[in-house]
């Protein structure tokens, strides 16, 4: 019986300390979804087409979103090894985004904010995951 208690302990205490992180991870991210739409805006303002922005885009968004993850949804030092793995897990959200915005704005026609808004929304599980991944794995090594 106190092995069955103990498991459900376990989660329960998981579930109560990812909460904040939840929030905190949402927060990051709305900050790091603000930089992006901003760059993506200001390319297709001067006329750069939606895959070049999100290329330029991308090395911003990556090091600004390491440095407040680190610091604000995980409270982990900055590591090289976390930065390659935060890269990594970005790197794999790149498929979500230029097949999203290749269907909806390119081929459906969707204004280009509202499928960046869309295909970042798709990505955004995927990038807690990977984030959580990338810094509180690399704390352990």
């Amino acid at each position: 019986m106190t092995a069955r208690f103990g498991l459900a302990d376990e989660i329960s205490k998981s579930v109560v300390e990812l909460g904040p992180r939840v929030l905190r991870h949402a927060a990051v991210s709305g900050a790091c979804f603000a930089l992006y739409l901003g760059i993506v805006a200001g390319c297709d303002n001067i006329g750069l087409h939606w895959a070049i922005s999100l290329a330029l885009s991308f090395p911003v968004v990556a090091v600004f979103g390491f440095l407040l993850h680190c610091r604000v949804t995980w409270g982990v030092p900055g590591s090289r090894i976390g930065f390659r793995r935060y890269v990594a897990g970005l790197v794999s959200t790149i498929p979500i985004n230029y097949f999203g915005m290749f269907v909806l704005h390119s081929f459906a026609g969707f204004p280009l904010l509202s499928s960046a808004v869309a295909t970042t929304l798709a990505a955004t599980g995927w990038g807690f995951v990977a984030t959580r991944w990338a810094l509180i794995q690399s704390r352990a090594e």
